[in-house]
């Protein structure tokens, strides 16, 4: 049978005006052109219903977001630092929103309505002061990304598992000490962020979850056996504060990329054994550790491409650029956060290297032997004390990209530096080898 308002509205010549109050039919837009798309205000949205793919709100048009719930809004953005502190029921009534934001505010809960979003992919309620979770949430099947980190959460709620469909979870800096068993039903996670948490044994079934990339970083207490058993087919690993590193960590067959940052309390002697027996490892960065030297075995690495070291001294460091140079694969280098004067000339026996970042490090002038350096085409030695531009910079002709701080320099030595590598383009801090993809 057909409702009285639809007959009303067929017989009406204000048909149009009809539609405009029913609810519009879903035109779910891909998720890349909504994210390239600029927000469209309250008011426009109102006047433009159909349009309205994007929006973005403050607190008090939040508070009004029922008066949106006839519109196609699946994305919505809210200002920050607004002290908003809850999210009105009516969210639950836009359910074609595939896309929420609302961060750096006060929110504590959320309404269980919110488990009404059945096409929400993304969900970003990241630094916020949420002690809680719905467990309506479980409902949200067709999420994908969700955003939790610098809240207040404790535990996740029951149901959790429930979102199969879940890739990236991120819940770096709460207060979690253990997961839930139905964290087994994430059957599609494979980025899971749970850095500075208050984490003492890794989460239980995690073997059944397919993590690859996997952050740890700032549990302090975290005891990692039985890591290699549980996430086998590991891929991207970050560390710290660690004392201690298994000799089941060499079972992590699949790990590519390992950091290791803050362990005063580590070894690199005693653990380099380990790290060089992994054997699809490409990128390694290491941090804050005791050893001032580096090993010998250093050179036994055989897949790896990237390397970082940030040590405050190396005192072999001319041994330690030879022990380096016999990596063949190694093609991006960092020596960072260091003191070093001058760098010795066997920096010259890197021949493969073509990223070479060297900033920070208190040198105040390049050796001659860094012009040997013919596949290097990224340069960073910003930030550190040059009182005049290197000499050797103006010949190495071939780079792409030069981080120098070039205001420090007079007039005639930027022009030089200009004439001498037209086709390089030069930046007064190139962090490209500790950057990171958009969270």
């Amino acid at each position: 049978m057909i409702k009285w308002f639809h007959l009303l509205c067929l017989l009406s010549f204000t048909h149009y005006h009809c539609q405009s109050q029913q609810k519009i039919q879903a035109n779910l837009l891909p998720l890349d052109s909504l994210h390239r798309m600029k927000s469209m205000s309250f008011e426009e949205a109102l006047k433009n219903p159909t349009k309205a793919y994007r929006v973005g709100l403050d607190k008090e048009e939040l508070e009004k977001i029922h008066l949106l719930k006839n519109a196609n809004v699946q994305y919505i953005i809210v200002g920050v630092k607004q002290g908003i502190s809850e999210i009105p029921k009516s969210i639950g009534k836009l359910t074609n929103l595939q896309v929420l934001t609302l961060t750096r505010n006060n929110l504590k809960a959320l309404p269980k309505s919110i488990g009404r979003l059945k096409n929400l992919k993304e969900l970003d309620l990241s630094h916020n002061k949420l002690i809680g979770l719905p467990h309506s949430l479980g409902k949200l099947k067709s999420l994908e990304v969700l955003k939790l980190a610098n809240n207040q959460l404790s535990r996740l709620p029951q149901g959790f598992g429930k979102l199969t469909n879940l890739k990236q979870l991120y819940l770096g800096k709460n207060e979690i000490k253990s997961f839930s068993s139905d964290v087994a039903g994430l059957k599609n996670l494979h980025m899971l962020n749970l850095a500075i948490n208050n984490l003492t044994t890794l989460p239980h079934h995690l073997e059944k979850v397919p993590v690859r990339d996997l952050n740890l970083a700032g549990n302090r207490t975290l005891n990692l056996s039985g890591l290699s058993n549980k996430l086998k087919n590991l891929k991207a690993l970050r560390l710290s504060h660690i004392t201690v590193l298994p000799s089941s960590f060499k079972k992590l067959y699949s790990l590519k990329v390992l950091e290791i940052i803050q362990s005063t309390d580590i070894n690199l002697e005693q653990i380099t054994p380990i790290l060089t027996s992994l054997p699809s490892l490409q990128s390694l960065s290491l941090s804050g550790m005791q050893n001032t030297r580096i090993p010998v075995t250093f050179g036994n690495f055989k897949q790896l491409e990237k390397l970082g070291i940030q040590l405050s001294s190396i005192t072999n460091l001319a041994k330690a650029f030879s022990i380096i140079s016999q990596l063949s694969k190694l093609k991006q280098f960092a020596l960072a956060f260091g003191d070093y004067p001058s760098l010795p000339a066997e920096v010259g026996l890197l021949t493969n290297i073509e990223e070479l970042y060297l900033p920070q490090n208190k040198t105040t002038d390049l050796p001659d032997d860094i012009g040997k350096l013919a596949q290097l085409k990224v340069l960073s030695i910003s930030y550190n004390e040059f009182k005049f531009l290197p000499k050797v910079i103006t010949s190495l002709t071939q780079l792409k990209r030069l981080g120098l701080n070039t205001h420090k320099f007079s007039k005639e030595e930027k022009l030089m530096l200009k004439k001498a590598l037209p086709n390089t383009e030069i930046l007064d801090y190139d962090s490209g080898f500790w950057a990171k993809p958009e969270k």
